[in-house]
């Protein structure tokens, strides 16, 4: 059986539990801190009250306060006490910024950190570096109505957790002519504090979202301009009411959940009533698809005012909202301008939607335009330059708006006609390279012709280029080489051979007169004397030339001369032979 415990066993028990419930206390801290955050001011007068709870004056001596990092900040904003600085019994502290220090309290420091009203956690921690206690700026929950007047945030419970906003109250003490009450007990003059909005009955009406303006809209945009995307893509946006609208923080976006990211409108935009804004991808870097994406304007809050899809892009065209809502490409772009909307295929103009716009000129379209010669290769640079020329061949004249020249695919950007351009009907325009800036291969290419609609008229394939030839076609419709040069005229089909030389004749034989042939038109007889007519459409086409003085057939060739030469000579050999033997000659008689 165990001896029941004496009287000063029992007394060294109790002694051992009170040491260790000391200790506990020792480690885990004090009930209430010897040095808590009494009050926050972060309006106009920035400061922060310090208060020391003891009967002794507490020397501030290596300690420190901070405020938490938040955006912007790279890192926490501290401030470190003087070695004279200290707290009385029972008394106060002020940490205050310089441009609102005062001569309340007489103990206090001027330092400037930078209080904000989004929540910040504020610390003061003694020279061990132990926080002591801390405090979080509750940021717009105080401030609400409140701060237009200067109300403070005070603490009313300093045994509780001073993180808590049931600690804190909001004060219309004035100290000096100063709000809140700076270095004094705090205000017992209680204001109201605002409750939590209790959670919503499953009947209750939901809270309406902030009403922005649906006046503001996408006008423009272009996917694949001529140049650099990453610079010249743009997003147009009209604001349709009389009204300026502050579109500040509003946001630009492709599909949602892909491509890039969101660009925010920065803070103080706006778009004056009935006028236009245009962002480039240089500054939103939003890279639109050229093949197909989205184009979206968003609230605020991510809500979606205007999400507009794209199936198919074409290089320099833009697409342009119209009356009834849709959009249309337009190769007029007009970013910050009323929308022109003009498509490759003619298409009514819808009404501008602030002032009339002049109307677009009409399409003009024909199938008996033909490309009529090209000239790839000048034979020499100072010579005429390269041309495509072409020819109408319809009875009436028309208009060459929206229609284009080109070389083969993957070749020199088209030539676009102007607006102003024309070809009377059965005339002939050559459009040289100076112009068209359209650059034909010396070896092969193609030269073609395309209308408003975007389809090819005509297209001439070559290779075999010669320098100084130009490709010419005929009246039957085949295109031929040839050596004469025509820009804008009718076509003078003639290919020049290099003449052989000939032996000299031993004897001289007079000729029949040269039979008369036609003459080419712009050739001169001294250059060529004959050239074979063009065969049928049908069959292989072959163009020589014959270089002399003398028309083919009326000269002979060295063949000929030398048939003849030779019956001479023999003829002549037999009659020298007979006379010397004094034979019979048979057209001497008998």
């Amino acid at each position: 059986m165990l001896d029941m415990p004496t009287w000063k066993s029992k007394l060294l028990l109790v002694g051992v539990i009170i040491s260790i419930t000391g200790l506990f206390h020792i480690a885990h801290g004090y009930d209430i801190p010897i040095v808590i955050i009494s009050e926050i001011m972060w309006a106009k007068a920035e400061y922060i009250e310090l208060q020391n709870t003891t009967d002794a004056d507490i020397s501030l001596d290596g300690w420190s306060i901070t405020r938490q990092k938040t955006a912007g900040d790279s890192e926490d904003t501290e401030v470190t006490f003087n070695a004279s600085d200290s707290i009385p019994a029972h008394g106060f502290f002020l940490i205050e910024s310089s441009e609102d220090a005062t001569s309340v309290p007489s103990n206090k420091i001027k330092s400037v950190l930078g209080l904000v009203d989004t929540g910040a956690l504020v610390r003061i921690k003694d020279k061990t570096g132990t926080a002591i206690d801390s405090a979080n700026q509750y940021g717009s929950w105080f401030k609400g109505e409140n701060n237009t007047v200067g109300y403070s945030m005070e603490r009313v419970n300093p045994v509780s957790s001073c993180e808590e906003a049931s600690s804190w109250q909001t004060s219309t003490g004035n100290v000096g002519g100063r709000v809140g009450t700076p270095g004094e007990e705090n205000s017992t003059v209680l204001v109201p504090t605002p409750t939590p909005t209790p959670t919503p009955s499953p009947d209750a009406s939901p809270t309406p979202l902030p009403d922005y303006s649906n006046a503001v809209y996408i006008n423009e945009y272009m996917p694949n301009p001529t140049g650099d995307d990453t610079k010249l893509e743009f997003i147009e946006l009209y604001n349709s009411s009389s009204d300026a609208i502050d579109i500040s923080g509003w946001k630009l976006d492709d599909a949602e959940g892909t491509g890039s990211s969101p660009f925010i409108i920065p803070e103080g935009t706006k778009i004056s009533g009935n006028d236009f804004i245009v962002f480039y991808s240089s500054q939103t870097k939003i890279s639109l698809n050229n093949d197909s994406d989205h184009v979206r304007l968003l609230h605020p809050d991510d809500t979606v005012s205007s999400d507009e899809e794209y199936t198919s892009s074409k290089e320099g065209y833009s697409y342009n909202r119209t009356d009834n809502g849709d959009f249309q490409l337009s190769f007029r772009s007009t970013p910050g301008e009323v929308n022109i909307i003009e498509t490759p295929t003619p298409t009514p103009t819808p009404t501008p939607k602030i002032t009339p716009s002049p109307t677009p000129k009409t399409y003009q379209f024909s199938t008996k335009i033909v490309i009529n010669e090209v000239y790839p290769s000048p034979s020499k640079p100072d010579q005429l330059n390269e041309f495509i020329e072409i020819k109408n061949n319809d009875n009436r004249s028309l208009s060459l708006y929206g229609w284009m020249i080109d070389d083969a695919d993957g070749g020199s950007k088209p030539y676009h006609f102007k607006d102003t351009d024309s070809i009377a009907k059965n005339s002939i325009i050559a459009i040289y390279k100076a112009d068209s800036k359209i650059a034909l291969n010396n070896d092969k290419d193609t030269a073609r012709l395309i209308d408003p609609n975007g389809k090819v008229i005509a297209a001439v394939a070559y290779d075999h280029v010669k320098k100084g030839q130009s490709y010419n076609r005929s009246s039957d419709g085949i295109y031929v080489w040839s050596d004469v040069i025509t820009p804008s005229k009718e076509n003078i089909i003639f290919v020049q051979q290099t003449p052989q030389p000939t032996k000299k004749p031993v004897s001289k034989k007079k000729t029949k007169p040269a039979v008369s042939r036609p003459r080419v038109a712009g050739i001169s007889t001294a250059t060529a004397t004959s050239i074979i007519p063009l065969p049928s459409a049908s069959s292989e086409v072959v163009v020589k030339t014959i270089v002399g003085n003398t028309a083919p057939g009326n000269t002979l060739n060295t063949k000929q001369a030398f048939f003849v030469l030779f019956g001479l000579l023999c003829g002549a050999g037999q009659l020298a032979s007979g006379v010397a033997q004094k034979e019979k000659i048979w057209f001497w008689g008998k």
